[in-house]
């Protein structure tokens, strides 16, 4: 078949969109936990940058951690900034709230993309015990052979990911054992290993991207004199930031999902 990169995102996309209400869940929840997990999760002793009455307000218990963080300057040369120790503080509950949450979501969202992308929800169709625990190991046996490509020089594991990208779907589609599903994913990727990289790389890019927009943006904020407005611009923009991943995180699960509906070297013999 004409499988195209282009095509593939817009198929994706359309099936996102077919799919509102359970999508908006799902950034939401992931937005929220990303969040919350920067505002209040645990954090790393640092070194803060700080003009000299901010530390001697610190030092004297009349403003917090977090006020510290948004009088952070960030840059050590700045004249007039003192550097101030900032110990570990927050709460750990929300760090592994966020940590749980990112632990389950490869899985969770390969269920629901492929859910998406065969329209089980007009079908009825339903995943078995056995379909999903073989999507468990499939998934866990896939990036244990990435990171053991990585370990030999890196391009192994840039191969190993790309021509086994579709063996948890394999698995959860059809109930296969992780060899037999890995061995299916490397018949569907054969002769499009480009197109297939392309569809894993371009999610990353946008991921990439957001990261520096983010970057740059905090380092606006930091100038920016009035630390009540720095309160409100800060969170604003982590909130956006943690959205747009949320968003690029799932269409990259559902561009997956779609190119191996596509592509699926054993289509029409899954037994529903």
């Amino acid at each position: 078949m004409n499988f195209s990169i282009q095509q593939n995102i817009i198929k994706s996309w359309r099936v996102l969109q077919d799919n509102t209400k359970e999508v908006a869940v799902l950034v939401a929840i992931l937005s929220l936990a990303g969040f919350l997990s920067v505002q209040y999760g645990l954090q790393e002793e640092y070194i803060a940058y700080v003009p000299p009455e901010i530390k001697a307000a610190y030092e004297a218990g009349t403003i917090s951690e977090q006020d510290v963080f948004y009088e952070d300057i960030g840059f050590k040369d700045e004249e007039g900034f003192t550097a101030l120790e900032v110990p570990a503080h927050g709460n750990e509950l929300w760090d592994a709230m966020y940590d749980s949450i990112l632990n389950v979501i490869p899985f969770i969202f390969i269920f629901v993309a492929l859910y998406f992308a065969r329209d089980r929800k007009m079908t009825g169709g339903t995943y078995s015990i056995k379909e999903v625990l073989y999507t468990i190991v499939t998934n866990l046996v896939y990036l244990i052979t990435i990171i053991i490509g990585l370990i030999f020089l890196i391009i192994p594991g840039i191969y190993f990911s790309v021509i086994f990208y579709f063996s948890p779907y394999y698995a959860l589609d059809y109930g296969m054992t992780p060899f037999t599903a890995m061995k299916k994913s490397k018949e569907a990727v054969q002769g499009k290993f480009w197109k297939i990289f392309g569809i894993m790389v371009l999610p990353v890019v946008g991921i990439l991207v957001a990261v520096i927009l983010l970057f740059v943006y905090m380092v606006l904020v930091a100038f920016i004199p009035s630390i009540g407005i720095t309160k409100i611009l800060l969170p604003l923009g982590m909130a956006i930031f943690f959205l747009v991943i949320s968003v690029l995180v799932l269409l990259g699960m559902q561009m997956a999902a779609v190119a191996h509906v596509d592509l699926d070297v054993t289509a029409g013999s899954r037994e529903e």
